[in-house]
């Protein structure tokens, strides 16, 4: 019972091996031209298989891996059934010689009571041992590849491994934890391997000094109806993002690991581009005391004031349409987090801003809205 276990492990290991990147852990698309091809005999049995496969990310070496756990679990199901028929024979027939009634019941009670009950136990011993030993072989081998450049990816391979064994799990209650201490670690690599592009490049974007779409801004006073560029364009990386990954991984558990470290990651690196934008409109050239400069600084001086002011509109703005921002992103990434990073940010922000109750419940409405209108563009995040 032990060998099945581990040739499991032994596949698993194998193929961590001789991971080559994306063509180890290649999905294939649903809409593959290949698809338009596949045979439709038998009722579509191949076709079936073919989209079950393909939406459940079950690529080869994720395949190869199931299958061989697979003729385990028939080999457990088939030692359950001879022990389950034990229990129904009745041995009676087998017994004529014996006269004796209690002898007769005493034999009955041992071969179909006792004796599949020891062979039960056994069985259930036998395979919580099995398991346990896979479950640290794969312990063991995600501590081994903790810092591979192809983590992320490993991290959705024995992810998809997780979901399909413990799908198939033998209903003993002593194997039903089997995995489960693995997968919030699993998901944080994911989560953090999905984040990594969609955060950069939102982080490049946010040290643009100027609003985009400034002249689309509506009501009086004039202000934000929609996200900036770099925010959408945010959204549409995340999402896709998500989609490359394979939307199967994306379970509710996934999804809240998901926005949780994005509104850590987004949460400080706004905060910190911001306070680093304030700080550069805030330097003052340096000035000289000597006597020959003073007529040229008070001169500098003046025609500087008109410049400062532009200066204070122009980041008044950007904290107007950060702020539309960040709400956006707080309905889009809704997180549970005591410590929400970007709750935290929008509030600094309103802070610096000053508004009053109407413009800053409009913007709050418009962020809202704005997002029951687009949310279905990024379905999996939604």
């Amino acid at each position: 019972m032990g060998e099945e276990g581990v040739r499991v492990g032994t596949e698993i290991e194998s193929t961590l091996g001789l991971w080559k990147g994306a063509h180890t852990d290649l999905n294939a698309s649903l809409w593959d031209e290949d698809m338009m091809t596949a045979d439709l005999s038998n009722g579509g049995k191949i076709f079936k298989q073919d989209i079950l496969a393909r939406t459940f990310g079950r690529n080869d070496a994720v395949s190869r891996v199931v299958n061989s756990f697979q003729t385990w679990r028939h080999l457990i199901d088939e030692i359950s059934n001879v022990i389950d028929q034990l229990r129904k024979q009745r041995w009676d027939d087998d017994l004529e010689d014996i006269e004796d009634d209690e002898s007769l019941e005493s034999r009955q009670n041992l071969l179909s009571k006792e004796d599949p009950q020891m062979l039960h136990n056994r069985l259930d011993s036998s395979l919580e041992k099995a398991f346990q030993e896979l479950h640290t072989k794969l312990t063991a081998l995600v501590e081994q590849y903790k810092d591979s450049e192809y983590n992320g990816k490993i991290s959705m391979y024995i992810l998809r491994i997780l979901r399909d064994i413990r799908a198939e799990l033998p209903t003993n209650p002593s194997l039903q934890k089997f995995g489960l201490s693995l997968i919030p670690s699993l998901h944080e690599k994911l989560a953090s391997t999905v984040s990594e592009k969609p955060v950069s490049t939102l982080a490049k974007s946010l040290k643009k000094k100027k609003v985009a779409g400034r002249a689309l801004w509506e009501g009086s006073p004039e202000l934000p109806v929609q996200p900036s560029p770099a925010t959408f364009k945010f959204l549409r990386i995340l999402s896709t993002s998500m989609a490359d990954a394979g939307a199967d991984l994306w379970s509710p558990i996934a999804i809240k690991v998901l926005k949780e470290h994005l509104c850590s990651q987004i949460g400080e690196q706004w905060s910190n581009i911001l306070k680093e934008k304030e700080n550069g409109n805030g330097d003052n050239p340096s000035t000289s005391d000597t006597p020959e400069t003073e007529s040229a600084e008070a001169k500098e001086t003046e025609e500087n004031v008109p410049s400062v002011e532009a200066d204070a509109e122009k980041r008044n703005d950007l904290l107007k349409q950060s702020l539309f921002d960040i709400y956006l992103l707080q309905q889009a990434l809704q997180s549970e987090n005591a410590e929400d990073v970007l709750k935290k940010l929008g509030d600094e922000v309103e802070s610096e801003l000053k508004l009053e109750a109407s413009p800053r419940k409009r913007i709050v409405h418009g962020a809202t809205e704005y997002w029951k209108r687009s949310s279905l563009l990024f379905a999996l995040l939604a």
